[in-house]
């Protein structure tokens, strides 16, 4: 694990710009609310001067532990090496921040670089379950390789692309399919920028859980925060009252209590444990003509009744790496609730006979992996061989002009197939109950971002 802060300076050109660090920034936006005498009249008396002193200067009269002003702090910050699930709980933490991690997508993850760490040396049997499960991943990646030679229709590859179009194509096709064999404690790269309030949050939450890797990424971005936002430590460091609160938070989760405030309809593919629901504040909406009428695209301006209805979408049997994908939606809170319920790996997506026998083989034996473990292993043994294609319960709320974001930019041409497949039933289900009107939504259209 290597975590790297950077600096953000000025565009080539801006070179005559102010350049402030991050606590000076924040200090003096404080100063700036409080004083009408402008920008040029508050830094003429902290530039030149030592940069603490410069922000103590500033701060003598305000609290520097509001909020406010810590949300004027940017920092950003690369994080190397984590697993999967952390850089999901990171996402998943992190509501007011932006940035990116290594695609399942578009890279190819057979090196087998995975989590290990104090916990993982306890767990019986480890090092053979990530054997086998990058064993089974390059063996699924062979198998889908094959089949777009054979069948190249299926790639879907729009009519004159070039080259280098068809082998994106090509590499998310294969790739798409064969994330699902891929442990949850392989080791991705993720880059985020957020305010020091928020990674003091963040590294409070960390400092404070029972995993150890969650542990050590939390004490090294405390070292980060030393060097670029120092006063913030303070807010930064574990907590007993968090401890708690994360371990009963989890046991909750973890036995599927969370459902019990749900009523899950709508079948998908004809089972009734694989179904999704959306209920909004509103009910059915009588939508007046001009809140959806002039959207060119999924940016367009959207009416007030669509941005003020609140709404809950909820989806089970839902694999954890689609899961991974959507919770980058970070408006409003998403859950995983309740233990696994079994394993997805794209078989749907074979439509020959002869073909699906061969990849079912395959899959037979991730399904055999994840009824040894959730036998067994205790439930924080069976976090850490968990893989993406184990599928739960999942809740997002958020509100109605969010979720038709959501919904028009996860069935795109260029969307992962099988998250496009959920939130084009997402969508059903809102056209069928009136939450949405089917004609001013624009579906399976938009190019990713």
């Amino acid at each position: 694990m290597i975590v790297t802060p950077v600096n953000i300076d000025a565009f080539p050109g801006g070179s005559d710009l102010v350049s402030l660090h991050p606590e000076l920034l924040a200090a003096v936006a404080a100063r700036y609310s409080r004083s009408q005498d402008g920008l040029q009249a508050i830094l003429s008396k902290v530039l030149g001067m030592d940069a603490a002193k410069a922000v103590d200067s500033v701060m003598e009269y305000i609290d520097y532990g509001h909020a406010s002003i810590g949300g004027m702090v940017p920092l950003a910050i690369f994080m190397d090496g984590i697993s999967m699930r952390l850089a999901y709980t990171v996402f998943n933490q992190c509501q007011c921040g932006d940035g990116q991690e290594s695609s399942s997508r578009y890279l190819r993850f057979d090196t087998g670089g995975v989590l290990h760490n104090e916990d993982t040396a306890k767990i019986r049997g480890y090092e053979r379950y990530m054997d086998m499960y990058f064993t089974l991943y390059r063996d699924v990646v062979a198998f889908w390789e094959r089949y777009a030679e054979k069948y190249p229709e299926s790639l879907r590859v729009p009519e004159g692309a070039k080259p280098a179009v068809v082998a994106r194509y090509k590499r998310n096709f294969v790739f798409d399919r064969a994330r699902y064999c891929l442990p949850a404690t392989t080791l991705t790269n993720v880059f985020l920028i957020q305010s020091a309030k928020e990674w003091a949050a963040l590294a409070r939450f960390l400092t404070s859980h029972f995993e150890a890797e969650f542990r050590a990424l939390g004490q090294e971005l405390i070292a980060t925060l030393q060097k670029l936002a120092p006063r913030f430590v303070k807010h930064a460091t574990p907590q007993d009252s968090m401890r708690q609160f994360i371990v009963e938070e989890s046991k909750f989760l973890r036995e599927g209590s969370l459902p019990a405030y749900f009523t899950l309809v709508s079948d998908y593919d004809g089972e009734d444990a694989s179904c999704a629901r959306v209920t909004a504040s509103r009910g059915s909406i009588d939508w007046p003509e001009y809140v959806l009428k002039h959207r060119d695209n999924r940016y367009g301006p959207i009416g007030a009744i669509a941005k003020n209805t609140n709404v809950e979408m909820t989806i089970k049997k839902i694999a954890f790496g689609d899961i991974r994908d959507l919770n980058r939606h970070r408006t409003g809170f998403r859950t995983i609730s309740g233990p696994v319920s079994g394993f997805y790996g794209a078989l749907e997506q074979v439509g020959e006979d002869r073909e699906w026998q061969l990849l079912d083989a395959l899959l037979d034996r991730a399904t055999y992996m994840l009824d040894e473990v959730a036998t067994d292993y205790t439930p924080q043994e069976q976090n850490l061989l968990s893989a993406l294609g184990w599928t739960y319960n999942w809740v997002h709320n958020t509100t109605l002009d969010k979720l038709i974001y959501e919904i028009e930019l996860r069935t795109g041409p260029g969307a992962h197939f099988r998250y496009a497949k959920h939130m084009h039933d997402v969508a059903e289900y809102c056209y069928t109950h009136s939450i949405l009107p089917r004609h001013g939504i624009i579906e399976g259209r938009g190019e990713p971002e």
